[in-house]
């Protein structure tokens, strides 16, 4: 998977995808994949909660559950 970084406007769903995919990457590693998100890409926490956020609204997470990453 390619490094994430901030969105370029060019492929909105696209990069969506890739949040989704960075998140059950760390999910898979770690309770809160959020934060790393932020820190792999540069950007607040908040911002990569954002990003889950909108990955899922598009479908390419299913919805979350509260205290449960994936």
């Amino acid at each position: 998977r390619p490094r994430l970084g901030r969105p370029d406007g060019t492929d909105p769903d696209g990069f969506y995808a890739e949040v989704a995919r960075a998140y059950i990457e760390y999910a898979r590693q770690t309770r809160a994949p959020a934060p790393e998100i932020a820190r792999e890409a540069g950007v607040p926490a908040g911002t990569a909660r954002g990003w889950v956020k909108e990955a899922r609204r598009r479908g390419h997470l299913r919805p979350g559950r509260k205290g449960k990453a994936g």
